[in-house]
């Protein structure tokens, strides 16, 4: 299961669940219906080596919430069935597989944090998706979840659009770059991706932590938000981000406040930077929208699961490997205010 796309996910209703990445944390809000309701968290990258899917429920609690949580059968569902679909764009079955219950590491302490913390997965092998086509790039396979439980006859489903990876066209693969972020003209990333979807442009740069007798291979990340251009569109169609300096330090610094230095570090050392574009589907950006918003006036969360909440996506990334920053870039991420105390040289 990858951990490239760092995401969050907040479920409310009578239980509502929020993760980040595939970790996850519980919180209440009461239920008023005793019918449990399937919340469902799943990103697939078909990339990956193992796809997963969380499955939970709401429920209904008469008494002491810490009490209802002991219950084994709160959180989930009694032996549900959980497949997945790919289909041709002619409606063609592909490929199907039944999800197997698996138990991840250890949850986030919370409520829950003593019960299992159980997904269903398939493996990459049990299922394959598609090879990209590489000459037909309008062409996208479906993929559908269906959830079936012993609580509801309701079929519980989704569908979502499989497509090609994005393409970075600049900075190129293989043809190595020092990227220059606080220029006169501001560095712009471009890559060809679809329309309809909504995409990171991640800066993955690749470091050494430095020790007294040791060093430490590390990496952090910054990541910049580009919305769809036209969600209504299938077309793989040309992108272009400029890449703002001052956000890059900030976006550094709030990286490293959940990364803690070493108390015993001397310095830290930038080698190589990678520029990944990754494209998820545009469910995903409406759903975050819904329920990330500082506004008093409630907004309306916006759900892809039919007889049930949550999410299902498919990601893709697309890579361009072995650049570095410039010496302008560099000196700024060792002296500037935000990010200085983070101990990077400028060599």
């Amino acid at each position: 299961m990858s951990d490239a796309l760092k995401t969050g996910i907040k479920v409310s209703g009578l239980f509502l669940l929020a993760m980040v990445f595939f970790a996850c944390r519980e919180e209440f809000s009461p239920n008023l219906e005793s019918e449990s309701i399937p919340v469902v968290y799943g990103i697939i990258d078909p990339d990956d080596s193992l796809y997963c899917i969380r499955l939970t429920k709401t429920f209904l609690c008469t008494s002491n919430i810490e009490d209802c949580a002991k219950s084994s059968d709160v959180q989930y569902f009694k032996n549900p069935t959980v497949e997945l679909e790919l289909l041709s764009p002619t409606q063609k079955l592909l490929n199907r597989a039944r999800l197997e219950p698996i138990i991840l590491g250890p949850k986030d302490h919370g409520l829950f944090s003593s019960e299992p913390n159980t997904v269903f997965a398939v493996t990459k092998k049990q299922f394959e998706f598609e090879p990209d086509s590489g000459t037909n790039l309008s062409y996208s396979n479906y993929l559908i979840l269906k959830i079936q439980t012993n609580e509801s006859p309701d079929l519980v489903y989704a569908q979502v659009m499989v497509r090609n990876r994005p393409f970075v066209t600049n900075p190129r693969q293989a043809f190595p770059r020092a990227l220059g972020l606080f220029e006169f003209e501001m560095e712009k990333i471009s890559w060809r991706g679809y329309s309809a979807e909504f995409h990171n442009v991640v800066f993955q740069v690749n470091y050494t932590d430095h020790f007294y007798d040791s060093i430490s291979p590390n990496y952090f990340e910054t990541a910049f938000d580009v919305d769809p251009i036209d969600t209504e569109s299938n077309s793989f169609t040309y992108f272009e981000f400029a890449i703002d300096g001052a956000d890059f330090l900030r976006k550094i610094n709030l990286w490293f406040k959940s990364h803690p230095t070493p108390p015993d570090l001397e310095f830290r050392k930038i080698n190589s930077v990678t520029v990944l574009i990754r494209s998820i589907s545009d469910d995903y950006r409406i759903y975050m929208n819904s329920l990330n918003h500082d506004s008093d006036f409630e907004i309306k969360e916006s759900f892809n699961i039919i007889n049930g909440i949550g999410l299902f996506a498919v990601k893709r990334e697309g890579t361009s490997t072995g650049h570095s920053f410039n010496q302008r870039t560099l000196d700024s991420i060792a002296n500037s205010k935000s990010t200085r105390h983070l101990n990077f040289v400028k060599w």
